[in-house]
């Protein structure tokens, strides 16, 4: 009998959060009579036996909150004009160490902030690794989103840590990047595009050289406009968001849109 592969999921969360959900879905969807599938995170909130926390040694734990805590106070004297999620994630903090990575063929990376793991320890792993966008973080510096800096040292560290993380993913042998945005999947191959990573377009197309795989559910969109029949030729936008007046969320496309059809 042939052996089933071994995939490794990794996110912050399983099931708090939008990406810890995409994330938790993900992990439901693959068929485990083909793949034998575990998935860790920091925090659990489903009873899924099958997803498993994070075990921290007294000395990963303390270079985890220490990172945390070095990270808070650079971020202190490097603000930016809005609030928004930032995570360094240069300090190896050694949370995978009690896991036995060597029985994984694949690790596929979710969300991940708060320090909880450097870019280096992700890209550390030497079979195929996966990683799913749910933000730009992998882009930019340390932020989760597009952000305009308000002061020097900032844009310094922006620069630096942007530059720094490109590089790594160019560099790294081995690595798909899937998102579920077209928007983001543009950004990406945009940035990327010297690198030695395969662009896959939404119909399966062949692109480039490179892959960065934007996923979309075709059938999902059919059968929302027959569930509320709505014509196949009428463009329609939804927008969602979690917190007023926080514009990373789209708050403020939401309110021109509302305030337009009030005036209508």
């Amino acid at each position: 009998e042939k052996m089933k592969k071994k995939i490794l999921y990794l996110s912050f969360y399983d099931f708090n959060g939008g990406a810890a959900i995409a994330a938790y879905k993900f992990f439901k969807l693959i068929p485990k009579n083909k793949y034998d599938v575990d998935f860790y995170c920091y925090k659990k909130f489903s009873n899924n036996p099958a997803v498993k926390e994070l075990q921290f040694t007294f000395l990963s734990y303390s270079k985890f909150l220490f990172n945390f805590s070095i990270s808070r106070l650079i971020f202190f004297f490097t603000p930016l004009k809005e609030r928004q999620k930032r995570s360094l994630c240069i300090f190896s903090t050694g949370a995978l160490a009690r896991i036995d990575l060597k029985k994984y063929d694949i690790i596929h990376y979710h969300w991940i902030f708060n320090e909880l793991i450097s870019i280096d320890e992700m890209l550390s792993f030497k079979k195929k690794i996966i990683i799913t966008i749910h933000d730009l973080w992998f882009l930019n510096g340390s932020t989760h989103y597009n952000s305009e800096n308000v002061n020097f040292l900032t844009k310094i560290l922006e620069k630096f840590l942007k530059k720094n993380k490109i590089e790594k993913l160019k560099k790294k042998k081995n690595l798909t990047i899937t998102t579920p945005s077209l928007w983001a999947h543009t950004q990406f191959a945009k940035k990327l595009k010297n690198a030695d990573i395969k662009i896959i377009s939404n119909d399966g197309r062949l692109i480039t050289k490179k892959k960065i795989q934007h996923i979309s559910d075709k059938n999902e969109k059919i059968c929302l406009r027959n569930k509320y029949n709505l014509p196949v030729d009428e463009f329609i936008c939804l927008i969602n968001f979690d917190k007023k007046n926080v514009n990373i969320k789209g708050y403020d496309l939401l309110k021109k849109i509302l305030t337009k059809l009030n005036k209508l």
